[in-house]
């Protein structure tokens, strides 16, 4: 059933993103999007939209609709966050912020 949920969830960020976006999976659970030529505002906001688009689709397996959630952090690259890691540990630490806040939701 999770493997369904997860294949769910890719087909819906896939079809949020732009095609100059890269969309990864990058750990069990977790998914990773290189959002190009957007500011912090705009990745956050194409964030929202990814998190709605899920909500309006729930992941059906079977007979049953299950209805996935989502908490998302957002990061940019820039002079305190310059390199790919220093940018994915911001964006670790602001999904955290996310979950700790309450689960479903954008956090930068």
């Amino acid at each position: 059933m999770g493997d369904r949920a997860l294949a769910h969830f890719a087909r819906v960020l896939v079809g949020c993103v732009r095609k100059s976006d890269l969309a990864a999976r990058y750990g069990g659970e977790e998914f990773a999007v290189l959002v190009t030529g957007a500011d912090a505002a705009q990745a956050a906001a194409l964030a929202e939209r990814i998190r709605v688009c899920l909500a309006e689709q729930p992941c059906r397996i079977d007979d049953m609709f299950l209805p996935l959630t989502i908490s998302i952090g957002v990061a940019e690259r820039n002079a305190r966050a310059g390199t790919p890691e220093a940018v994915i540990q911001a964006a670790d630490k602001a999904l955290y912020r996310a979950k700790h806040k309450g689960r479903n939701q954008v956090s930068q």
